[in-house]
């Protein structure tokens, strides 16, 4: 089977690709971990139990991210969460949530083999993603500790804003990394 385990999907190769020019800077983040937990009909109290057993904290307003420790927690819908962080923090937090979510009913997803992410940042990574993107990315509307479920071109993908230089994280599927890469790297050069 082809694994890409700790390898670059762009380059086939252990080393993470980079663009930049003076107001933008793009780089894969090669040894980021990703899981997902999906909840249904469970009443928040018992999701709660459930995070504690895994010594996590969920948010539970969508579309917002919340810190616990090395992790970043994104509410994606109602009982759906995106939980990333180093490849150690999201093993750690997989092994404690297959034992807390044993007899409730959950799916929970190991996706760090599966996704590829992104950061964009500088002074144009906003124009940068409003060229591929529909989301409204106004610091007004999209600011730090959101995040949001988006196209990216024609694919889906995971929108975060880390911080306010502004600086974001983009999520997508390995099969589609080439192709959103380059779509980014195109509006980097638009941009220049």
């Amino acid at each position: 089977m082809f694994s890409l385990k700790g390898q670059s999907p762009l380059a086939n190769s252990g080393s993470a690709q980079t663009y930049s020019h003076a107001n933008i800077s793009i780089r894969e983040e090669a040894a980021l971990g990703i899981t997902k937990l999906v909840t249904r009909c469970i009443e928040p109290k018992s999701i709660d139990a459930l995070a504690r057993k895994a010594n996590i904290n969920l948010p539970h307003k969508t579309n917002v991210v919340e810190y616990s420790g090395a992790l970043d927690i994104a509410c994606i819908a109602p009982g759906e969460w995106l939980i990333i962080g180093t490849t150690k923090a999201i093993e750690n937090v997989e092994t404690d949530l297959s034992i807390a979510i044993q007899n409730a009913t959950t799916l929970f997803l190991p996706l760090t083999h599966a996704r590829t992410s992104f950061v964009i940042s500088g002074k144009d990574a906003r124009q940068v993603l409003s060229a591929i993107c529909p989301l409204d990315l106004h610091p007004t509307v999209f600011s730090t500790d959101m995040c949001a479920r988006s196209l990216l071109g024609e694919v889906g993908g995971f929108i975060q804003q880390l911080n306010n230089q502004p600086e974001f994280r983009v999520i997508t599927e390995q099969p589609d990394a080439r192709y959103v890469w380059r779509m980014l790297c195109d509006a980097g050069d638009s941009a220049k």
